[in-house]
C-alpha cells in the first residue's frame, strides 16, 4: 500500500507493490505526477519482478497521456533509463517486450511538437527491442519472393491499421479509412485491410460495406495474439504489407519478414529504422536529414482524402455568417502550442482589442493556463481542454490559427471546407504540404508575417472574403484520393525496383 501524512512528499512511505500500483493509477492519486517520478526512481525498483517493473513502466506512460501530466519528459527519461537494462533481460517476455516499446513510443508521441522530437523512440526503443527480438525470438521468415512480380495487377497489398476506430480525436483513423476504400475501389491490386491493434466495429463495417476485405485480429496491449496474426498473414501470403503504425506490432511482424516488400506509411514520425524496413512513404514531406531511414529508401506522398471524411461539409458557394462569436480559433493536441504561438497570439490580442479566442484540445493545459493567469486577455479568451466536433464551431470561428513546426492536419482541412482561413507557418518541416494545400496568401515565413496575416484577415473584409473563397476551393481541389492512391502505388514500384537492385548486389557479392 501507499500511506501518506499532511506534510510533504518525503513523507510517502512507498511499496512497489500490485496493489499500491492499482490504488495509484486507478485512483488518479492528487500528487500522480510527483509519485510516478518518486516510485520510478527508488533504488528497489529493479529489485520487483521484470513483469511488475513493465507494468509500473506501462501505468505510468498511461497516466501522463490520460491526465495530461506535465512531467512527460521526466517519465520518459525515466522509462527509458529503465528499459534499456530490461530489453537485456533473458527474462522478459514478448509481451512485456511489447507494451515496454508502447511505453516509449506514446511517451515520445506525447511530448512532440517537431518531427524530431521522435526520434529518441528508434534509439531508446526500437533498436533495443529489435535487438531483443534478434537473441530471442523464431526467427523464420513467412515470404521471401514477390509471388505476383511479373504480374503486377495481381499485387496482394495489406495495409496494417491500428486504429481502426471512429474517435475523431486521432486523425489517423478516418484517414486511412478513407485511403483504404478509395485504393480499393480504384486500384487493379488486391487491397485488405488487417486491423492488428484496436479495432472497432462501426469502422470494419463501413470498410466491409465498401467493399474492403477485412481481417480482424486486435492486439490492443495485451499483445496475446501475435502468433495467431502472423499465422493468417503467413496464409494470406501478401506481396506488401504497409504499416501505418511504427509499432512493436509492426516491428515483430516485419523483423521476420512476413512479406517481400515491406513499408512504412509515416504519419508524421518517420524515426523507425529496422533493416527489414524496404520504403518510406512521407505524406506532406520531404526527406530530411535527421529522419533515422536512408534517403534511397523513401518517396513522397500528397496528403488528398474525400469529404466523407468529414460529416456534413459546406459547399464552397455557400456563405457563411458574420456574427462569428469568436475573432481566432484554436484546435489542436496542446503539446503543440508552444510558447513561440503564444508570443504570437499575446501580440495579436494587444493589437486588436476586441478580438476573441477560442482554444481547444485535449493534454496538458499547464502552458495555456500560465499564459493566462498571466494574460490581460483572460475575458476575452475560452479554453477548452478536450477533443470537440469541429462542425459544431463551423459558424463560431472567423479565422483557424495553424501551430508550428508540427502544423495541423486534418482539423486544418475541415475548416478550409467550411470556408475558414488558416493562417500557417512556413517552418521548414511540413513545408510540401503547406505549400500544395493551404492558400499562399495565407502562409508566413516569420512571427512578424503571422501576425499581419491574422490582422488583415481579421480587418480587411474583402481579403477574408477572398481567403474564405480559396479555403473552400483548396479543399475541395484535395478531395479527390487518386492522387494519394497514385503516390503510394509509385512509391511501391520504385521500392520494388529499389528491392531487385539489392538483392541483386547481394547475389553479386555473394
Amino acid at each position: 500500500m501507499l500511506v501518506q501524512d499532511n506534510t510533504s512528499m518525503n513523507s510517502f512511505d512507498i511499496q512497489l507493490t500490485e496493489q499500491a500500483r492499482k490504488d495509484i493509477f486507478e485512483q488518479n492519486h492528487p500528487d500522480l505526477k510527483n509519485i510516478i517520478v518518486k516510485l520510478l526512481s527508488d533504488q528497489s525498483f529493479d529489485e520487483i519482478t521484470l513483469h511488475e517493473q513493465v507494468n509500473w513502466l506501462f501505468d505510468s506512460f498511461q497516466a501522463v497521456v490520460n491526465y495530461g501530466l506535465n512531467n512527460a519528459e521526466v517519465v520518459k527519461s525515466l522509462v527509458e533509463y529503465h528499459a534499456g537494462r530490461i530489453f537485456s533481460s533473458p527474462e522478459l517476455n514478448l509481451s512485456d517486450a511489447c507494451r515496454l516499446l508502447e511505453a516509449i513510443h506514446g511517451l515520445n508521441w506525447v511530448g512532440a511538437v517537431s518531427l524530431f522530437d521522435m526520434r529518441g523512440y528508434n534509439r531508446a526503443g526500437v533498436q533495443p527491442f529489435y535487438h531483443y527480438l534478434k537473441q530471442t525470438q523464431n526467427r523464420s521468415k513467412i515470404c521471401t519472393s514477390l509471388h505476383h512480380q511479373n504480374q503486377a495487377e495481381n499485387l496482394n497489398i495489406v495495409y496494417m491499421i491500428h486504429y481502426a476506430d471512429v474517435n475523431r480525436g486521432n486523425a489517423l483513423g478516418p484517414m486511412m479509412k478513407d485511403l483504404i476504400i478509395n485504393h480499393t475501389q480504384q486500384s487493379v491490386f488486391n487491397i485488405t485491410c488487417f486491423c492488428v491493434q484496436w479495432a472497432d466495429q462501426r469502422y470494419i463495417d463501413e470498410l466491409v460495406s465498401a467493399g474492403v476485405r477485412v481481417r480482424v485480429i486486435p492486439q490492443e496491449i495485451s499483445y496475446k495474439r501475435l502468433d495467431e496474426l502472423k499465422q493468417v498473414l503467413g496464409e494470406f501470403n501478401p506481396d506488401v504489407i504497409i504499416s501505418d503504425v511504427a509499432s512493436p506490432v509492426a516491428t515483430w511482424l516485419y523483423s521476420q519478414r512476413v512479406a517481400r516488400l515491406q513499408m512504412y506509411l509515416d504519419p508524421g514520425y518517420p524515426h523507425w529504422n529496422i533493416p527489414e524496413l524496404d520504403w518510406v512513404l512521407l505524406p506532406g514531406k520531404s526527406f530530411q536529414s535527421g529522419f533515422d531511414i536512408p534517403r534511397n529508401r523513401a518517396s513522397s506522398v500528397r496528403i488528398t482524402i474525400t469529404d466523407q471524411v468529414f460529416p456534413h461539409i459546406q459547399d464552397a458557394s455557400i456563405n457563411i455568417s458574420d456574427d462569428f462569436e469568436y475573432s481566432f480559433g484554436l484546435f489542436t493536441r496542446l503539446v503543440k502550442v508552444n510558447s513561440e504561438l503564444l508570443h504570437i497570439i499575446n501580440e495579436l490580442m494587444e493589437i486588436l482589442p476586441e478580438a476573441k479566442l477560442l482554444i481547444v484540445g485535449s493534454g496538458n493545459s499547464d502552458l495555456i493556463t500560465n499564459w493566462l493567469s498571466d494574460s490581460r486577455f483572460t475575458a476575452r479568451v475560452t479554453f477548452i481542454n478536450y477533443m470537440v466536433e469541429l462542425q459544431c464551431y463551423k459558424d463560431k470561428v472567423k479565422i483557424f490559427l495553424d501551430t508550428f513546426p508540427f502544423v495541423g492536419g486534418l482539423a486544418c482541412r475541415e475548416m478550409m471546407s467550411y470556408g475558414i482561413p488558416v493562417v500557417s507557418m512556413l517552418a521548414g518541416e511540413w513545408d510540401e504540404l503547406l505549400k500544395e494545400q493551404r492558400d499562399l496568401t495565407t502562409l508566413a515565413s516569420s512571427h512578424t508575417e503571422y501576425i499581419q496575416i491574422a490582422c488583415k484577415l481579421y480587418s480587411d473584409h474583402t481579403y477574408y472574403d477572398e481567403a474564405r473563397k480559396k479555403s473552400s476551393q483548396l479543399a475541395n481541389k484535395h478531395n479527390d484520393p487518386s492522387i494519394m492512391i497514385m503516390d503510394i502505388e509509385n512509391g511501391i514500384k520504385q521500392a520494388i525496383a529499389s528491392l531487385d537492385l539489392r538483392e541483386l548486389k547481394q547475389k553479386l557479392n555473394g
